[in-house]
């Protein structure tokens, strides 16, 4: 299969093949991998994506310098002695970035020479607070922040996505300090924006379903639907969208959902064409 932006939770979830790049310990562990590891790259040369796991510092930028060029799409998972990352504004031809439980990283790069980039993910990097730099990738087209599991990622604000041609956007983290939605107006092509049910209020949700009728994302709406009625021992819940709102049982709560509804769709009528929620 062809990796495309439409499919790169593909090569996320790991269930599109690439060469890999790492080495074990008897338990399991990745042991740091040495110039002579790296070189064994030599012995590839049609591959065009890669796994690499283990790298340090110096093993990462001779990576970049010696090799990285060659693929057009590469996972980096578990380089824990990578602390800089900058190296890889080097690469004009890369198109699809994955970057999971980089522990190390603090900061993005320089992305304006990363022409091609289309498609960047970064999970489990609990350190990276600012996403200050996003806004001079060309080429970006999907970006997804967060956490696979258990939820930790704080940001200090959406601003830097701000003037960018990204088209979907996925927030897996715990928290924006600065929740400030303005943003969105300045991002023309978006039209698929994610995030967690319970990461803004039910009022900024519905400005937000108010100012932007054709963007999709699964917590854009009142509720959510939880497990299936296949006979009357199954359980049915609804999830309430919005910061602090409750988990129902759908049996027993109709009166109060359809409240909830209500409200939710009287909050979208009042902030259509308004500045803020």
């Amino acid at each position: 299969m062809k990796l495309t932006v439409e499919n790169f939770d593909l090569f996320t979830s790991d269930r599109y093949e690439t060469l890999s790049l790492y080495r074990q310990n008897m338990d399991g562990g990745i042991k740091k991998l040495t110039f002579e590891d790296i070189d064994t790259l030599r012995n590839d040369r049609y591959s065009d994506a890669l796994t690499v796991m283990g790298l340090h510092q110096d093993t990462f930028e001779y990576f970049i310098d010696k090799y990285a060029s060659r693929f057009k799409a590469i996972r980096f998972y578990h380089n824990r002695g990578v602390f800089d990352w900058s190296a890889l504004g080097k690469l004009k031809n890369l198109e699809f970035l994955d970057m999971f439980s980089n522990h190390g990283m603090t900061s993005l790069w320089d992305m304006s020479e990363n022409y091609s980039l289309k498609a960047l993910s970064i999970s489990n990097s609990s350190k990276l607070h600012s996403i200050a730099g996003i806004e001079k990738a060309p080429a970006l087209m999907r970006f997804e922040l967060g956490e696979v599991v258990y939820r930790t990622t704080v940001i200090d604000s959406f601003a830097p996505l701000a003037g960018t041609n990204i088209e979907y956007l996925n927030f897996t983290g715990k928290k924006v300090e600065n929740i400030s939605l303005t943003f969105l107006r300045d991002m023309p092509k978006l039209t698929h924006f994610d995030f967690p049910t319970n990461l803004f209020t039910t009022e900024e949700v519905a400005w937000i379903v108010a100012n932007f009728p054709n963007l999709e994302g699964y917590a854009l709406c009142a509720k959510i639907e939880i497990g299936s009625e296949i006979n009357e021992n199954d359980s049915h819940s609804t999830l309430i969208v919005g910061k602090r709102k409750p988990i129902l049982d759908t049996k027993g709560n109709e009166a109060k959902i359809i409240r909830y509804v209500d409200q939710f769709n009287k909050l979208v009528e009042h902030y259509k064409n308004t500045n803020n929620p």
